[in-house]
């Protein structure tokens, strides 16, 4: 039998629910724009959670405009959370650091966090 190098690659783990709502999201971010600060923005950027409540309820908003805990209705959102903070933070030795933090910084770049997101979609 001859030898065929497509059989060499690799093959990624299949994702749970998590996961997948994780990676809809980085897609959701390489195609609209990302920002910071809040959830949703008046030019239309979302922020990482922002994007993760967008996939999760098809809707997110700016937290100055609703008086909701929009987080409190995604639960799924908030186990990508928790992954997202696991992931950013598994080399850093001096403290820890919330994700919102983390998006929020301002040298962060978009490409940053659509990395992340996808990232992080493999922990379990």
């Amino acid at each position: 039998m001859l030898w065929d190098p497509s059989k060499d690659k690799s093959v990624e783990p299949a994702l749970d629910e998590v996961g997948q709502m994780m990676v809809l999201a980085a897609d959701y971010l390489e195609t609209h724009k990302w920002g910071q600060g809040n959830y949703a923005l008046a030019n239309g950027a979302v922020c990482l959670m922002g994007a993760l409540i967008k996939i999760e309820r098809g809707e997110v908003h700016s937290c100055e405009t609703v008086n909701e805990d929009q987080e409190a209705s995604c639960p799924i959102a908030k186990i990508a959370y928790k992954r997202v903070e696991r992931y950013i933070n598994r080399d850093i030795h001096t403290f820890f650091k919330p994700v919102y933090d983390w998006n929020d910084d301002y040298k962060r770049k978009k490409s940053e966090v659509i990395a992340a997101l996808r990232e992080a979609a493999k922990l379990k």
